[in-house]
């Protein structure tokens, strides 16, 4: 029963999340003023380059190994290859340069950082208030 829960919140959360970076893609490209994308192709979008992210870290940790030091430095290290990763992609798909598909990758993660920032001051707000 329990695997069937967790399937279940699978299924019904991994189009949320896209649906949600696709809505900080949408942004970052009003920012850059780039024609956004529709929000399906969007979704397929960020599931690509959150696929390409996912292998090239992936890559690096194969490459440096499985210590807790080595692991730090794979995060440093595949940051930069995301970013190129991304920004092809996002030339690829979104009619832009790759100057301007590196700055909505960048302003993709300012905005989810932002939001997820604004949320935790929302709910520390609220939780003061009942204190």
């Amino acid at each position: 029963m329990g695997i069937f829960c967790g399937l279940a919140f699978l299924i019904l959360a991994i189009p949320v999340v896209l649906f949600i970076g696709a809505v900080f893609l949408r942004v970052a490209c009003a920012i850059c003023r780039v024609e956004a994308p529709e929000t399906l192709k969007s979704m397929g979008i960020v599931f690509t380059v959150a696929a390409s992210n996912a292998a090239l870290l992936g890559l690096v940790r194969l490459m440096l190994g499985d210590s807790a030091k080595s692991l730090e430095i794979a995060e440093l290290v595949s940051t930069p290859l995301q970013m190129f990763a991304g920004a092809a992609l996002y030339m690829l798909f979104i009619p832009t340069s790759f100057y301007r598909g590196i700055l909505i990758w960048l302003l993709w993660y300012i905005v989810l950082v932002t939001v997820v920032l604004g949320t935790v001051f929302v709910v520390m707000m609220i939780f003061a208030a009942l204190i």
